[in-house]
């Protein structure tokens, strides 16, 4: 009988196009990892700024005078209560409407009136984390939003019916929408954009100073 040809022994190898997926699946789950830490201390900032803007609610009072301009009724109710005269030169009407809101919603509750300034004191770090973690790196986030969620001075600025702490959000979650405009050129980037800034002006007088940043931000792109 004449000899069988000879047979290359079968390979058990996969192809290099699966073997390149897994090492691209591998890497992926490193870097997961590698950002799991800063996420989880982006999440603890969080609830640990919640929890130091909530305790002791039933503490905070309004005995600042802008915050009694702010917090007064936009019409006048049962009881004869109106708005402040001419508040409208105190601030825009976006934190008194919020207020008189968050009024009727909890049925006139003595803390009514400084819930907006506790709820955006809550998101503030979460935004700011969520910012530094888009423009630098994980750690950078989770470094930025634990200062904020630990700040003292924004802590207690958010436990007062005052446009400080709400303006704050609304300036870091603009500057944002700024940048991704910049950088994408998209119709809907660049919407955010105004919107956001829009809602700064309405919080604030001053709230047109996102659009100065971006300048200033345009300016130097240009330079550099």
């Amino acid at each position: 009988m004449a000899e069988r040809e000879s047979k290359p022994p079968p390979t058990y190898h996969r192809p290099r196009r699966r073997i390149l997926i897994f090492q691209k699946i591998i890497i992926a789950c490193s870097l997961r990892e590698r950002e799991l830490f800063p996420i989880a201390a982006i999440g603890l900032a969080v609830i640990a700024g919640l929890l130091i803007r909530v305790a002791r609610l039933s503490e905070c009072a309004v005995d600042h005078f802008d915050e009694g301009g702010y917090a007064s009724m936009t019409t006048p109710d049962e009881q004869g209560r109106t708005a402040y005269p001419l508040r409208h030169l105190y601030a825009p009407p976006l934190v008194p409407c919020l207020q008189a809101i968050s009024a009727w919603a909890t049925g006139d509750m003595p803390e009514a009136a400084v819930l907006v300034g506790v709820l955006a004191g809550c998101a503030t770090p979460l935004a700011i984390g969520w910012v530094g973690y888009r423009w630098f790196n994980p750690w950078a986030g989770a470094v930025s939003a634990t200062l904020a969620a630990t700040s003292d001075l924004h802590a207690s600025f958010s436990r007062s019916a005052l446009t400080d702490v709400p303006l704050l959000l609304f300036l870091v979650l603009a500057l944002a929408a700024l940048e991704s405009a910049f950088r994408s050129g998209r119709t809907l980037s660049v919407l955010a954009a105004g919107a956001l800034v829009g809602v700064c002006w309405w919080t604030k007088y001053n709230g047109w100073l996102p659009l100065a940043l971006g300048a200033v931000a345009l300016v130097l792109q240009w330079a550099a």
